[in-house]
């Protein structure tokens, strides 16, 4: 949940409108929560940034 309202914050923030931002904001965390879920314990340190960047670079583009 944390992090779903860091990235929209941050997306509003950027200049993206309210909508764009939840959206993609809520994908992000969601992706971000699954990928550490799995994620070797220190690996996900790692894992999880780059999963949600590229979630959000696809999403935005």
């Amino acid at each position: 949940m944390a992090g779903a309202v860091a990235a929209a914050l941050t997306l509003f923030g950027m200049g993206y409108n309210a909508s764009v931002s939840v959206g993609a904001g809520m994908a992000c965390g969601a992706a971000g929560a699954v990928v550490e879920a799995f994620s070797n314990h220190g690996l996900d340190n790692l894992t999880v940034q780059l999963a949600t960047t590229a979630l959000a670079w696809a999403l935005l583009g």
